[in-house]
């Protein structure tokens, strides 16, 4: 089997990595395995020799592709081997395929699944059984507030709730996720927005009191206004660095943000 795993979502397309690889090593136990993650030298070298040669324990084996350091002729002489074994799973796991090696992937004999970033409903839906799968609910206004604060990234959604799967509580509140808020979830992206574009000063500060004020972590403000603010982000990065580096706190990096422009301390 052949399967091309490919979309920007890393969290769901390892999630459903690990899911093939385990349910082929219940079908084969023994199964050899080997991985290429990066462009070493030799990889096609060892790839080629893992499909040609059987196993210590068991002729099925499992090859995982999350790069693909290969030529054109080398990457269709490795389908070319997988496509004469029975008894192996061999998966390509990456963002997206390089340009030239999209048409060999291409094939309907394969089977492809994409994971893009989700929207929406979409989203709301997969952040609704991510809880699940960890017995949790969710009520309609934590959900709606995770929906809102993490727009898309399924990491950091995954995260905090592996962190309130510990809370000790099955139904989940908004005031569990981030204590009390003072303002109603929908209202975080206007104020993270407030600050990490071009807004009057008096807003900037308003919005930076009321984050402060709502009980959320300065960490977690900060890595949501980098978020918010892309073409900004080497600008976190020395604010991140110097807070790393113990010249900053959080708190302070947010009030450089706040204020714009305002270096950080040396």
């Amino acid at each position: 089997m052949i399967v091309i795993l490919t979309g920007p979502d890393s969290y769901r397309r390892g999630k459903r990595r690990r899911e093939l690889f385990a349910a082929f090593h219940a079908q084969f136990p023994g199964a050899a395995e080997m991985s290429v993650d990066d462009a070493t030298e030799d990889a096609f070298e060892q790839a080629h020799a893992f499909l040609r040669t059987g196993g210590l324990f068991s002729p099925a084996k499992a090859l995982l592709l999350r790069a693909l350091p290969f030529s054109k002729e080398q990457l269709h002489t490795l389908l070319r081997e997988a496509d004469k074994e029975k008894s192996l799973l061999f998966c390509i796991s990456l963002a997206a395929v390089p340009v030239q090696h999209q048409q060999l992937v291409r094939g309907s004999a394969y089977r492809h699944e994409k994971f893009p970033v989700l929207r929406g409903a979409a989203w709301r839906a997969f952040i609704q059984e991510e809880a699940a799968q960890r017995g949790l609910l969710l009520t309609d206004e934590a959900l709606r507030f995770l929906a809102l604060a993490y727009v898309g990234e399924s990491w950091m959604v995954a995260t905090e709730l592996e962190k309130l799967r510990y809370a000790g509580k099955a139904t989940i509140t908004l005031g569990d996720i981030g204590g009390r808020y003072s303002y109603d979830a929908a209202s975080l992206p206007r104020l993270l927005r407030s600050i990490a574009f071009p807004a009057p000063l008096r807003e900037r500060v308003s919005a930076l009191e009321q984050l402060f004020a709502s009980g959320e972590s300065a960490v977690k403000i900060f890595h949501l206004l980098a978020y918010y603010n892309k073409s900004r982000i080497h600008e976190f990065a020395r604010y991140d660095v110097a807070v790393k580096s113990g010249k900053l706190e959080y708190e302070e990096a947010l009030v450089y943000l706040a204020l714009r422009g305002a270096p950080a301390r040396r």
